[in-house]
């Protein structure tokens, strides 16, 4: 049985694909418990959100909250299709990877991307942080990035704190008047690959 995804381009990857395979196959789906439209909709404020997280650092926090309401209504909405999907073509296989899932899990055909290479600060300011960083050259192909942070002085383990579907990331409400450390780890459907080089700041 497909594992309905937990990160946010993930959910993003799997809503575009069944907003394209409902409007490939209304005849195998023809009695949608909510419209296309509405999925797509719902799908554009999530991207639209996101956007607005990234680039206003001012109004982050409102941005992030607004970001994770629409998130939440289509992770909600996107299992009622998949219920009603999986139901109504009786969790066959071929037709529910029309919609880009499946009724049972299959092996990945490809490894964990290879290490994120020179993860660095492109710009700061108070309690917020812009990073860059380059693709790896090795592994599997990348779906997204994760990046982790740790505080020097409280924590052994480093925590994940953002994703992003490219090679950037602004972070907002990060920790003031303490070192940070942080890291970019590439990921797909097999795994994750290393972690990159480490970049420390104190904002």
């Amino acid at each position: 049985m497909a594992k309905f995804p937990r990160t946010e381009p993930e959910v993003i990857a799997l809503a575009q694909a069944i907003i394209a395979g409902l409007t490939a196959n209304t005849t195998v789906y023809p009695s949608l418990p909510l419209t296309i439209e509405e999925l797509t909709t719902n799908l554009n404020k999530v991207i639209a959100s996101q956007n607005a997280t990234i680039a206003a650092t001012a109004a982050a926090k409102e941005a992030t909250i607004a970001k994770n309401e629409a998130l939440e209504m289509l992770t909600d909405n996107l299992k009622r299709v998949l219920r009603y999907a999986e139901n109504t073509v009786n969790y066959s296989d071929d037709k529910l990877e029309l919609l880009g899932w499946g009724g049972r899990s299959r092996p990945s055909s490809q490894g964990a991307p290879g290490q994120v290479r020179s993860l660095k600060i492109v710009s700061q300011g108070p309690a917020w942080i812009a990073l860059n960083w380059k693709a790896p050259t090795e592994g599997g192909s990348v779906k997204a990035y994760k990046v982790q942070r740790r505080i020097t002085a409280e924590e052994n383990e480093p925590i994940d704190v953002g994703t992003a579907l490219e090679s950037e990331i602004t972070l907002v409400n990060q920790p003031r008047g303490k070192e940070l450390i942080y890291q970019a780890i590439a990921i797909n459907r097999a795994g994750e690959g290393t972690p990159s080089n480490i970049v420390t700041v104190t904002l």
